[in-house]
């Protein structure tokens, strides 16, 4: 999302949450992520509020709900569940939404940061992922699309990698 993106001789440290020393770290991480429902991130109830704006949420063809303008190249549509545990609907720009957070599965993971956050996860299309690509001194490069279309695209790439014990994936 956004003018980010991989270029060769990256330095890939982490999928998600999920590190990279190798090839093989790399395709476990994506089968993980393609296997497990998305994970979500934590925000304060502060910058959700600060974030969001009115929305009109409707399901999509396959079960999922939308809630942003589909055109969007920044905003992705997040759900949530409030204090009553009620499902909610909020589009908020990605990249400040889960810059600088931990992911989390539901509002109890994120308790331990602060009393008032919540867990906001993606409401993406069925098979279509969120994935936070860490490679550093860069800024996160954030996918959406379905994980095996970034494992295309590594397996592509010449694979090389640095010689401190071979540390991230270089793409």
């Amino acid at each position: 999302i956004g003018p980010r993106g991989l270029f060769v001789g990256d330095l890939v440290t982490h999928l998600q949450d999920c590190p990279v020393t190798n090839v093989q770290d790399w395709n476990e991480c994506l089968d993980t992520i393609t296997y497990e429902p998305q994970i979500g991130y934590c925000i304060s109830a502060s910058t959700l509020q600060q974030l969001s704006f009115p929305v009109r949420a409707y399901k999509r063809l396959d079960g999922s709900t939308e809630c942003c303008n589909n055109h969007s190249l920044t905003d992705v549509c997040f759900s949530y569940r409030n204090n009553f545990n009620k499902r909610l609907h909020t589009c908020l720009p990605a990249r400040k939404a889960v810059e600088a957070t931990q992911v989390c599965r539901t509002n109890k993971d994120c308790k331990k940061s602060s009393s008032s956050s919540f867990c906001i996860i993606p409401s993406l299309e069925t098979h279509t992922r969120l994935i936070k690509v860490k490679h550093p001194p860069q800024i996160d490069m954030l996918y959406v699309g379905h994980p095996l279309h970034l494992h295309y695209t590594e397996s592509d790439q010449r694979k090389r990698f640095n010689s401190d014990n071979m540390i991230g994936l270089n793409i």
